[in-house]
């Protein structure tokens, strides 16, 4: 017969206690566990690991919470950066037109200046606006 000491029931462990000690050398033995003993071990064991199975799954519920918030917060991102880009591709079409339409009207000023430069008559030795303003007083 086997020593058993972690499942002995309180009355087993008094009959040991009042017997005169069942530890080794003592000349008595711990019977083996009831069948109800080991049941209630067992079942004792299973609510533990259920319990820490539910902890584990309402821990795992609260990540899986966690992400999806998380995934809303970067769909929302990614929406926002995609309309961003729209924008700024359309901003750059539209700066290339207004820099090729800048281009071609800086040329037709300068057309305009060539084409009025040699009306204008040019007096030497008086200062550029001697006349401050009042030309035709001045003349």
């Amino acid at each position: 017969m086997e020593h058993y000491t972690t499942l002995a029931t309180a009355s087993q462990r008094h009959t040991c206690q009042t017997a005169g000690g069942c530890g080794p050398g003592s000349g008595s033995v711990t019977e083996e566990p009831s069948r109800a003993v080991r049941l209630a071990a067992i079942q004792g064991t299973r609510t533990v690991s259920e319990n820490k199975i539910k902890t584990v799954d309402l821990e795992v519920n609260l990540l899986r919470t966690d992400l999806c918030k998380v995934s809303d917060k970067v769909q929302v991102a990614d929406d926002s950066i995609g309309e961003l880009q729209t924008e700024v591709d359309t901003l750059r079409k539209w700066m290339a037109e207004v820099s090729s339409s800048s281009e071609t009207l800086e040329e037709r000023m300068e057309d305009v200046e060539g084409q009025v430069a040699p009306h204008n008559v040019r007096l030497l030795g008086l200062p550029e606006q001697a006349e401050k303003g009042a030309t035709e007083q001045f003349i």
